[in-house]
């Protein structure tokens, strides 16, 4: 099933969608940007996946076939890709990856010209014309305009994370001594890390590091990074981090096991305040999935912590309305940090190392200091036709029993408050078809665990009598 909304455009590779589709995306596009502007600039980037070469020489073909500069940045991290839309004043970008979806996947987002992905209302009017439009023909686009701007990509995403990190505080992170393991799993990471650890001087090892062989699951999660958590503790290292496909989510694994990415989201949070002279003006934005260790290290220091429905673009508008510096996606291990538009696991992993530095202090010593908070999660399999009744029940459920619920958009995020600090959080996914997602929150561990299994089970019972 091919997937449209404002996360992007994914399916399979030549069953979902192929170069058809493609041409109807890139030819509408191009109607778009020419509408918008007199001349057209174009930055078109991509992850490792087998496909991912192919479709990005279309969009290229229709580009430079309807008059369009095209910046070829090749082979990068999707921050790195929207950092160049900045850098080389596009009007527009497109990224072509499936992010954490599996390798036969493949799909792509549409940028502008801040390189965030287009907001809601622009990709649902492309995805409607795009409905509207007959098949096009094949084109025959002009390569020899096209500018290669791979290693020059690299160059401009490095001196955006050394300018925000600072000339100091790289010095300090060189001279502080940690031992890291990095597994880009083949992604676009690889695309970067070797020049990060270059000039970081770090004291690291990157494993699986061929583009293009992915040596596990796509997606960092505890099922796929069961062997990497073993050679942390085997070989004692102080941590690792493992990147999906288009890098811009980064597991930390520690102890033998994973961190959540609320902490690291917590920990750049809680760094950012200590260094602002007025921290209660701040405002910090995540998604209404983010872990309440956010919200508790944010009010330490008197600052706001404002959420919204899940999806980078929601959390990028926010931060604009509100001037805000920091936000990001716990749920997703993503701090966005201004004026990137994208969550971005390179820079978190440069802060965090910043961090560290500063304090001298180990990361798992950092983590101990935080607010205890557990969140769990799961992913219930349920028919796309029955989402919508089964949140309107799920919200029915809950409110018989007068719990606290919040509500983030029409069909967006549905939180259920059992008390200040634990909460149940459900959501359709828009980036796996056919896939519900369920979250729980609290202080304790077996409350989290208990609110999550009471979670799948009132969804799965509700599924059942939907006919």
């Amino acid at each position: 099933m091919l997937v449209e909304s404002f996360s992007g455009i994914r399916g399979v590779y030549n069953k979902d969608f192929g170069l058809d589709t493609v041409r109807k995306y890139a030819f509408v596009f191009c109607e778009m940007l020419k509408e918008e502007n007199d001349k057209v600039k174009v930055v078109v980037g991509a992850d490792t996946r087998p496909s991912s070469d192919e479709i990005k020489k279309e969009f290229i073909r229709v580009f430079t076939y309807n008059g369009v500069d095209v910046v070829d940045v090749g082979i990068n991290p999707v921050q790195a890709i929207e950092n160049a839309a900045r850098v080389y004043s596009a009007n527009g970008g497109v990224v072509v990856s499936a992010s954490h979806n599996p390798p036969e996947q493949n799909g792509f987002k549409l940028l502008d010209e801040t390189g965030a992905v287009l907001e809601p209302e622009r990709i649902k009017e492309i995805i409607r014309r795009v409905h509207e439009t007959e098949i096009v023909g094949k084109v025959t686009g002009d390569f020899r305009k096209v500018l290669n701007m791979h290693d020059d990509c690299v160059e401009q995403y490095l001196k955006f994370v050394f300018d925000i990190v600072g000339k100091d505080n790289t010095n300090l992170i060189k001279e502080f001594k940690t031992r890291i393991l990095f597994d880009p799993n083949g992604g676009a990471a690889c695309a970067v890390i070797p020049k990060l650890i270059e000039r970081l001087g770090l004291d690291a090892e990157v494993i699986n590091k061929r583009p293009g062989v992915f040596s596990r699951a796509i997606e960092p999660d505890e099922n796929s990074l069961g062997g990497l958590m073993m050679v942390v503790k085997r070989e004692n290292f102080h941590f690792a981090i493992a990147f999906d496909c288009d890098a811009d989510r980064g597991e930390f694994v520690l102890d033998g096991k994973i961190m959540s990415g609320h902490y690291a989201l917590a920990l750049v949070v809680d760094d950012f305040l200590s260094g602002m002279k007025n921290p209660e003006k701040q405002i910090i934005v995540v998604n209404d999935a983010t872990s309440g260790v956010v919200r508790e290290v944010a009010s330490r220091h008197g600052a706001m912590v404002k959420e919204v429905e899940v999806g980078e673009i929601n959390i990028v508008k926010e931060m604009e309305r509100n001037n805000s510096l920091v936000g990001g996606e716990g749920s997703s291990n993503g701090v966005i940090y201004s004026p990137s538009k994208c969550r971005d696991s390179i820079l978190t992993l440069v802060l965090i190392l910043k961090i560290m530095a500063k304090k001298n202090k180990r990361l798992k010593d950092l983590i101990n200091q935080m607010p205890r908070y557990f969140t769990v999660a799961a992913k219930v399999v349920c028919s796309p036709e029955k989402h919508k009744e089964i949140r309107k029940r799920l919200k029915d459920v809950f409110a018989r029993e007068r719990y606290q619920i919040q509500e983030t958009g029409t069909d967006g995020g549905l939180k259920v408050y059992f008390s200040e600090k634990a909460w149940l959080w459900f959501r359709a996914s828009k980036t796996e078809a056919g896939v519900y997602r369920v979250i729980a929150d609290s202080p304790y561990e077996e409350e989290s665990k208990r609110l999550l299994r009471e979670g799948v089970f009132v969804l799965n019972q509700i599924e059942k009598q939907i006919k």
